[in-house]
């Protein structure tokens, strides 16, 4: 298993790192994950990194979450 030494200041990572661009154009073809996990632990290495795949939608866009698409489109303009 690969270990990660995070510089001074950095204590954790987490959140998408990386993500594949939807337009297809100056990205890479993997998400790059990594989480920290909080628990009651003697050990300091809680931090993983994982790779993703870009996964295509099986399923057609419903109305709801069109409607839910457009709710969330007018909310950020009014925001």
């Amino acid at each position: 298993m690969a270990k990660v030494n995070w510089s001074a200041g950095i204590d954790s990572v987490s959140g998408a790192l990386s993500k594949p661009s939807k337009g297809g154009q100056h990205s890479c073809e993997k998400m790059l994950l990594g989480t920290h996990r909080v628990a009651a632990t003697m050990s300091n290495d809680c931090n993983r990194l994982y790779l993703r795949k870009k996964v295509k939608r099986s399923t057609p866009v419903s109305a709801r979450e069109m409607q839910a698409r457009t709710r969330f489109a007018a909310v950020r303009q009014a925001v």
